[in-house]
């Protein structure tokens, strides 16, 4: 068994290096591999948290099968914000940044405590979209999640809702569906409008003020604040709170946030928005370079390699234990004419940008969570609107680090990118 790993994994080497750079973005997934087979006397210890590398299986890289006949998808990304020192932060959302919304019917709004260093972001889809989802973690803090499976009864979604605050920030749902009712949104029922917002929530709460988390009110502004043309990305909304890289805890983690980014081929239009809040690295998929993460010391700008180290069997300290408090949350939209058990099969699919772009990724102290709606304009294989969401996906969570703020609390990547030009590095 060990062989027959060991050779899959060599051939997926080689299938990655034949690969142009636009169809790359999975190429980290191999390194992480080769951590386990150097090290086999761990690989049943890493079982849980490399679960999604599991390489005797070949369908997690379907969306991007380098023998499909569909040409290499266009991505559009948010230009970074500039880098700024952390003796220098400015105030909170001055540095966001807008990504353009390009599918119709579809509006995003965020809200945020600026004490609480928390939020909300919700996707609100006019009318209603047809949607499923794929909880991929296993440390997943959900609300109304059960509508999105294809034998549930609801045909359709009205709003996805992410927020901060854990499971204290599900009680946000209810302003956004007092909202939805009195906007005349709903399911119909025979005593009334009953909306439809499925629900998934960071944990945030060791980055700010723990006791203070997202509610009604919040949601409903964030609603009221949505727009259809642009949305904002870095440190706001549900990404308000979110960092990354914590195998050593929050103190030597690096900042997280709210991300976007564009897929496309010919008609078919891909847009994915993430909370990341990953417990693992946030890498570049096309280098394989850690962008943000764990750090070897609180004052230090140097990475650990989180992969690596769990690969050498290093573990925390029980003060540090990580702990499930992690996730990616995923919104993927889509132009596509789809029916709920093809938008379940596209949102497995598009986990696989969590995997590219997160090191390790879908641990066992992650809560992972894809929301994928499609608004019907365009008929497309369910196949090529995963493969085009993997994609989005990866380059969205690198855009929520690279956009994100730390506020002074912990360095964000442009905090680094200014360290190293003032060090000439």
């Amino acid at each position: 068994m060990e062989h027959s790993r060991t050779v899959m994994l060599h051939t997926f080497v080689r299938v990655c290096h034949a690969w142009s750079p636009r169809q790359a973005c999975l190429r980290n997934l191999a390194a992480t591999g080769a951590c386990l087979s150097q090290a086999p006397s761990m690989a049943h210890r890493l079982a849980s948290p490399l679960r999604p590398l599991n390489l005797r299986s070949t369908a997690s890289l379907r969306p991007l099968n380098v023998r499909s006949t569909v040409q290499p998808c266009s991505i559009q990304v948010g230009k970074p914000a500039p880098p700024q020192g952390l003796e220098g932060q400015t105030k909170l959302g001055e540095m966001t940044a807008e990504f353009p919304i390009r599918i119709p019917g579809l509006a995003i709004g965020h809200a945020r405590d600026v004490d609480a260093k928390t939020g909300v972001s919700v996707f609100l889809f006019d009318p209603p979209a047809v949607a499923a989802g794929w909880l991929g973690g296993v440390a997943t803090s959900t609300r109304q999640a059960d509508a999105l499976r294809p034998e549930h009864v609801v045909p359709a979604v009205d709003a996805f809702l992410f927020v901060g605050g854990s499971a204290y920030g599900l009680d946000a749902t209810g302003g956004a569906l007092s909202w939805l009712e009195a906007h005349g949104r709903g399911l119909t029922t025979r005593h009334g409008l009953v909306p439809v917002c499925p629900t998934a929530a960071i944990y945030d709460l060791g980055f700010g003020r723990g006791d203070l988390r997202p509610a009604a009110a919040m949601a409903a502004a964030a609603c009221e604040a949505a727009r259809s043309d642009a949305v904002a990305q870095g440190s706001v909304g549900a990404g308000t709170g979110a960092t990354v890289g914590k195998l050593y805890g929050v103190a030597q983690a690096m900042k997280g946030g709210f991300g976007a980014a564009t897929a496309e081929e010919d008609e078919l239009v891909v847009q994915a928005f993430v909370a990341c809040n990953a417990f693992g690295d946030v890498v570049d998929p096309e280098t394989g370079r850690i962008i943000a993460g764990a750090r070897g010391h609180p004052t230090s700008f140097d990475f650990i390699d989180t992969a690596r180290r769990l690969a050498e069997g290093e573990r925390p300290s029980p003060f540090i234990k990580p702990r499930p408090e992690n996730t990616v949350l995923t919104a993927v939209v889509a132009n596509a004419r789809l029916d709920k058990a093809q938008c379940q099969l596209a949102a497995k699919r598009a986990e696989d940008g969590i995997r590219a772009a997160v090191r390790p990724a879908l641990s066992p102290v992650d809560g992972d969570v894809v929301f994928l709606a499609a608004t019907g304009a365009v008929q497309a294989d369910p196949e090529a609107v995963g493969r085009l969401a993997a994609c989005a996906v990866a380059q969205a969570i690198i855009a929520a680090v690279r956009h994100a703020d730390g506020f002074g609390l912990v360095p964000a990547w442009r905090d680094r990118e200014a360290a190293k030009a003032r060090d000439g590095a």
